[in-house]
């Protein structure tokens, strides 16, 4: 075989010093320069022990036969194809000015560490020689990780949208040399994918001013359809309710969720379902509320639901929440605790403080880093098989039982046997299972309904359900576990850091608030740059890459300003005002209002700089910054944090008025700005004022409400006995009476206190107040939130 020759006509990497023998494989990538090549070597010679080249190549002595330039980057996803004989370049000046000097199409590649189809395209295609080849001759290949690049995947997925009519992971794209695409698609097989590149190749090769007219045009419309409508519109109350309509319009009202097929938790969607529940006659016209607890109760009890671990996956693949893409993602953690807990507090089910506990539970055992911060998510494939770690034939689990209880017996301990029969029953494990004898673990019923059927005390039932979780779970923890992306994203952390501070509080666990401030921490020192100028999005293994957009500064602020509501420490609340003001100089739209998703890239811009306010599986950047500039407003007394969240929701309202329930986070904010916050704490007089409640159970259907009012100097409020007929008393009042009575209100003792206005003195309350009352059930009825029973007056 002739080296020279050869390496004309391939524009393959080969790694040659490993081996004498690689010769006889693939030559060197013609556009690979002998610096370039040490470079490569070198990078891969400097990875850890445990890197593992993701291929099925190998020459000489186990070492990989390709390298591509992927090997450079800092994401577990880009690094499982740095050994494809595919000469991938990452997102870059690079690749898309050696696309325009050749006048070649870009074929664009976009997906995630944790993706099942990502991984079997990979097997498939990428890593196969013929293919590549292909590729090679005809293309320039640029591979994203949409994780760290959700503006290109966003960008690209309207694209494959416009194309497909529906969009998903893999992503597989046709560029013009100036990154204007003109065929999009998803997960492709073998077979399909071969003859589709030859089909765009020839496209390419006979009408390219076609399909570069074609491009360019669709790069003008989602221009215009990614640009904020400026027609004078608002955001008002039936819009709101008109977008609720929708929504419960494709709800399942049999198994919870939206539409008919595989079903995702769609989290923004059941968000306003909860702000929605909060209204004060939310008992008299609760749809919503049975939309989002039909919703919690059936995903808790699926297979979506790991029922031994804790924590969700990321979809189901049927309607009924059974059977699931096992993929556990970091973000859909750190949005479905708030929802439980919050439905707790509307609803007093205990079994919704079960899942969150259970679920945070999961995401520190397997996703807290030894910093502090959190890892992205665990894959959905096991030893190549998706789900194999979750899954159980009928003889495994009666195995794993009977040796638990021969062991009970042989060292005669006292514990409970376990019963098989029933804990079959629980988990509906039999002979045929959900996948070709594999069963997915799931309740058929609530636990209190198994408790009732069992005829067994929820007392006893409930402590006898998690012991048999703990020995299936040891069993199960002997298993290969599925592979972890250990990347760190700003985003998803500041999300678990606001369900960890809500968390804490609810749960009355002081732990949790403590991992979320150090995982806040760790943001702020160790992911920032330019002593706290702008932010990188992403760390992995100690370093940072990737400017920080949209979705991390907004739900870092809305973390920052959770921080200092739960402690009342002007440290989280500073920052918060200095992370606001790094939002502005890099995203701001000062013409329009809004933010941009990414500060102006000069190098590598993509064909639109994208600004949007819809939400898809994270709610929207705009709307959060919109809710949380609403919330620094009441915290500081800064009018011009409202004026801004003003021209945030004018900006997009007429966005909002084409597909209402797209917007859900927008309406949320909107509808903030209209009725203030229904969450504690509660803020006046400019944030000098602050009100922070608790309901705890007592016997016989009453409960302990205690209000602590912390007033800072030199403001002050009247005691409830003011000593003038005309001065108004502080007091509580319940805003519905007529399911709940007030009684045993104890106002503490006021100061008399002379002030420089007034000749007479004042009966005040100052610095930190205590009222205590009793509130008693009158009716039947769920709810007992302590934001929706009272008001105070000052």
């Amino acid at each position: 075989m002739n080296h020279n020759i050869c390496s004309i006509s391939l524009v393959i990497f080969l790694i040659g010093i490993f081996s004498q023998s690689l010769a006889q494989k693939l030559p060197f990538a013609a556009d690979i320069t002998p610096q370039l090549e040490n470079k490569l070597i070198q990078a891969y010679k400097a990875k850890n022990s445990d890197y593992q080249a993701h291929t099925e190549h190998f020459c000489g002595t186990k070492q990989p036969c390709y390298i591509n330039r992927l090997i450079f980057e800092d994401s577990p996803y880009l690094l499982q194809h740095a050994h494809n004989p595919i000469n991938w370049f990452a997102w870059g000046e690079e690749a898309l000015q050696k696309a325009q000097r050749e006048n070649k199409p870009i074929f664009l590649s976009i997906g995630y560490a944790t993706c099942h189809w990502c991984h079997r395209m990979e097997k498939e295609s990428f890593d196969n020689p013929e293919i590549a080849q292909f590729i090679n001759q005809h293309f320039i290949a640029i591979k994203v990780d949409r994780e760290r690049r959700p503006d290109i995947d966003e960008l690209y997925a309207m694209a494959v949208q416009y194309f497909q009519g529906q969009q998903g992971w893999p992503m597989s794209l046709f560029l013009t040399p100036n990154a204007e695409p003109f065929f999009g698609g998803g997960y492709y097989s073998f077979t399909e994918f071969k003859q589709l590149l030859q089909t765009q190749n020839n496209d390419w090769q006979n009408k390219q001013q076609e399909l570069t007219q074609q491009a360019q045009q669709l790069i003008k419309d989602l221009h215009q359809h990614s640009q904020s409508n400026q027609q004078s519109s608002s955001l008002d109350e039936p819009l709101r309710r008109r977008a609720i309509k929708d929504l419960l319009s494709f709800t399942d009202g049999y198994h919870g969720g939206f539409g008919e097929s595989q079903k995702f938790p769609r989290e923004p969607w059941l968000d306003l379902f909860l702000d929605d529940s909060y209204r004060y006659d939310y008992v008299k016209n609760n749809d919503s509320l049975t939309a989002l607890t039909t919703s919690l109760d059936y995903m808790a009890r699926g297979g979506i639901y790991d029922q031994l671990g804790g924590g969700f996956h990321r979809y189901s693949t049927d309607p009924y929440w059974k059977i699931p893409h096992f993929e556990k993602m970091l973000y859909n953690q750190a949005l479905l605790v708030p929802l439980y807990l919050s439905a707790h507090q509307l609803t007093a089910n205990k079994n919704y403080l079960r899942v969150a506990k259970q679920t945070l539970d999961f995401v520190l055992s397997e996703l807290h880093s030894p910093e502090g911060v959190f890892y992205s998510a665990l894959d959905a494939d096991t030893e190549g098989e998706e789900g194999k770690y979750y899954l159980w034939t009928l003889g495994e689990f009666e195995q794993v039982l009977n040796d638990y209880n021969y062991k009970q017996n042989s060292e005669k301990n006292n514990e409970q046997q376990i019963d098989k029969e029933i804990s079959r029953e629980i988990f509906a494990v039999d002979t045929y299972g959900e996948l070709q004898q594999d069963n997915i673990l799931y309740l058929s019923q609530s636990l209190a309904g198994f408790a009732q059927d069992f005829k067994i005390p929820e007392e006893k039932f409930y402590p006898y359900v998690d012991k048999l979780r703990s020995i299936l779970l040891l069993a199960r923890n002997q298993r290969s576990k599925p592979h972890r992306d250990e990347k760190i994203i700003m985003s998803w952390n500041a999300l678990m850091i606001s369900a960890l501070t809500q968390a804490s509080q609810t749960l009355e666990h002081p732990e949790y608030l403590s991992v979320a401030k150090k995982a806040a921490d760790f943001i702020w020192q160790k992911m920032a740059q330019d002593d706290q100028q702008s932010w990188y999005r992403v760390n992995f293994k100690h370093n940072n890459s990737e400017p920080a957009q949209l979705e991390d500064y907004a739900f870092y602020l809305q973390a920052l300003i959770g921080l200092y509501d739960a402690t009342q420490n002007t440290l989280w609340l500073q920052r918060a005002q200095q992370l606001l003001e790094v939002m502005r100089q890099q995203l701001w739209d000062a013409k329009k209002g809004g933010f941009y998703k990414t500060a102006i890239d000069k190098k590598a811009p993509l064909p639109i700089r994208n600004k949007s306010a819809f939400d898809k599986i994270l709610p929207s950047g705009n709307a959060i910054a919109a809710k949380m500039l609403l919330r620094l407003a009441r915290r500081t007394g800064e009018q011009k944090y409202k004026d801004d969240a003003k021209r945030i929701l004018s900006a997009f309202a007429s966005d909002a008025k084409q597909t209402p329930s797209a917007f859900s986070s927008l309406h949320i904010a909107a509808h903030e700005l209209r009725q203030g916050e229904h969450q504690l704490p509660v803020y006046g007089a400019r944030g000098k004022l602050v009100v922070t409640a608790s309901l705890k159970e007592q016997p016989n259907d009453e409960y302990l409400l205690v209000i602590d009012i912390n007033i800072k100097k030199p403001w002050h409020i009247n005691s409830n006995q003011p000593l003038e007929d005309n001065l108004i008393a502080s007091k509580i009042e319940l805003s519905d009476n007529s399911q709940w009575q007030l009684k045993k209100i104890h106002y503490p003792m006021p100061e008399t206190v002379k002030l420089d206005f007034s000749d007479k003195p004042l009966s005040l309350y100052q610095g930190k107040t205590r009222i205590t009352a009793i509130i008693e059930r009158t009716k039947t009825t769920q709810s007992f939130d302590v934001s929706t029973l009272f008001r105070t007056v000052f």
